[in-house]
């Protein structure tokens, strides 16, 4: 196509016009148009698209077996800190009702003794029958554990950060589950803290590792469950 020439305000056509005069005067018919290839859809970019394709198993609905068993290598690691350090408390220091006796870390503020728990947080449940306590608080937990790990924990639908505080939740969950079935004076506790009189206590409510791992675990998945996306609906918003 030549050049439009400019005559004033306006254009002429004399260029195109004869452009298409002496290309309609040629010889044999005109060349038919060729057909236009569809445009290929453009590749996915970035890394966020190849790590959902490389942790996530879509077609079969589950996460790589990987991305399943690195979490519960810190849900064994949790059970075994937590077994060790009750039986060295049951080994070495007396119970602490009985003899008053203390292992002073930070003063009066942190503070290890040797407690034991029939029931739950609080000390909720001590007074009740044998049977309903192995019912409410063993029977219970198991199926709890079950759930998290059979529903959640090998979901698709968390990210891999939830997984791991899952891992936390479920560590914490077998270690005191141990005591309530092999240990019939209770659950060891051993963490003692000072609270001042906040919330009319004196001092928290004795605890262990296991109990911590679980406020921990629990704490951190409600947080990432309400400010993060599930990898399913990022996929598909991909797509």
């Amino acid at each position: 196509m030549s050049q439009l020439e400019c005559n004033g305000p306006g254009y002429s056509l004399q260029g195109y016009t004869g452009a298409y005069a002496s290309r309609s005067q040629g010889s044999g018919p005109a060349e038919p148009a060729k057909p236009v290839e569809p445009a290929k859809p453009a590749e996915p970019t970035g890394r966020r698209r190849s790590s959902m394709v490389r942790t996530y198993n879509t077609s079969l609905g589950a996460p790589e077996p990987q991305e399943l068993l690195k979490p519960l290598l810190l849900t064994l690691l949790i059970v075994v800190l937590d077994q060790v350090t009750k039986w060295l408390v049951v080994k070495y220091i007396p119970l602490y009702y009985e003899s008053g006796y203390a292992i002073e870390v930070l003063g009066d503020f942190f503070r290890i003794v040797h407690a034991r728990n029939l029931g739950v947080a609080f000390s909720i449940g001590n007074t009740l029958p044998f049977w309903l306590r192995k019912v409410l608080f063993v029977g219970m937990p198991i199926a709890v554990i079950l759930l998290l790990f059979f529903g959640f924990y090998s979901s698709r639908e968390i990210t891999p950060f939830q997984r791991w505080c899952v891992a936390l939740i479920l560590g914490g969950g077998v270690g005191n589950i141990l005591d309530r079935v092999f240990r019939p004076a209770g659950v060891v506790d051993f963490l003692d803290v000072k609270f001042y009189g906040l919330l009319g206590m004196e001092r928290w409510p004795t605890f262990n590792v296991a109990d911590s791992t679980v406020v921990v675990g629990g704490i951190m998945l409600i947080l990432s469950m309400l400010f993060t996306t599930s990898p399913t609906s990022t996929t598909s918003e991909q797509r």
